[in-house]
């Protein structure tokens, strides 16, 4: 080999190397700045263990049992719901669990599915609330709840869904590039450098305000709270599943298929899910009624009142 090319592959395997533990060092460093994720859930802490892993939850009031299923996201878990579940609990006997991978549960390195959610979902119906139960589900939560109660019918009775995410590409994602994009993901330094990069602080602020939420209800200790929850130990390994599409499910056949009442609710200025999927799942469903609040993303969290004056009703019908 010419000298040359010696010289050459040298000083590329050099910045390489260099490359990569810059890229580490600056990893250490965002991670040496990770807070506890304080828990604002009103009501009992709980614990349930899953295959192995443990599985938070908060459960409060008495009555017809309640499931809420929280959407998925950089920061995603239970905490959208903190407004409405004393409301709730009033009335019924309501459950909040953190998925697993999300929020207070245990963040494993694994692969995280659609499927896996719906399995956790059934299997925490029948092992803790051990009845038939109701569910409010938001955005990609509904297609986990969804393909849950097609699994075991007889034990999902209605379905209040936030915003679900209605378009049918969006679980079409060919298998090689899902794969393709999550081996990426699962880069050792290389992903890390890429998912602190996605969830640097002026990123998250900037999500958090100008799509999560209308900028008038944001304050800096909602941002402070998703900026922590995206840096919590393992937090990377669900966004990564999330980002590659492998949570995906198809939505329009369960939509249809599930068999008791449904009720929508809509952001009116929901960015992330537009209103105008709430016309395609009505035409798959004409029996399902759509109710329109102020808010983006999280309605329930923005406006709880109005959220449980339209929500409750259909509960209890």
């Amino acid at each position: 080999m010419p000298q040359r090319w010696i010289r050459l592959l040298f000083l590329s395997s050099l910045t390489t190397l260099t490359l990569l533990v810059v890229l580490s060092t600056l990893n250490a460093l965002v991670e040496s700045r990770t807070v506890s994720l304080h828990n604002e859930l009103p009501g009992r802490s709980e614990v349930y263990f899953w295959r192995g892993f443990r599985i938070s939850y908060s459960h409060k009031g008495e009555g017809p049992p309640l499931l809420l299923v929280h959407a998925i996201g950089g920061g995603a878990s239970s905490f959208e719901f903190r407004e409405v579940i004393a409301q709730f609990s009033q009335n019924f006997s309501v459950y909040a669990l953190d998925l697993l991978g999300w929020g207070h549960s245990e963040r494993p390195n694994l692969q995280y599915t659609g499927k896996l959610y719906a399995e956790l979902l059934v299997d925490f119906v029948n092992d803790v609330i051990a009845e038939p139960v109701a569910v409010i589900a938001s955005s990609l939560g509904v297609a986990f709840a969804l393909r849950a109660a097609q699994l075991q019918p007889q034990r999902f009775t209605r379905l209040v869904a936030i915003a679900p995410i209605a378009s049918s590409t969006v679980s079409r994602v060919p298998e090689l590039v899902q794969d393709t994009v999550y081996n990426l993901l699962s880069l050792p330094i290389l992903s890390q450098s890429f998912y602190y990069t996605l969830t640097s602080p002026p990123a998250i602020d900037w999500i958090t305000r100008n799509t999560l939420y209308s900028e008038s209800f944001t304050t800096d200790a909602l941002v402070e709270h998703y900026d922590a929850s995206t840096h919590q130990p393992g937090a990377l390994y669900t966004v990564r599943s999330f980002l590659s599409g492998i949570m995906n499910l198809p939505l329009q056949d369960d939509w249809q298929a599930f068999a008791g009442p449904v009720l929508l609710v809509w952001g009116r200025d929901n960015l992330i899910t537009p209103l105008g999927g709430a016309e395609v799942l009505r035409q798959l469903r004409p029996d399902a009624t759509l109710e329109i609040l102020p808010g983006r993303s999280f309605p329930h969290l923005e406006v709880p009142e109005q959220f449980r004056a339209c929500v409750e009703p259909f509960l209890l019908g």
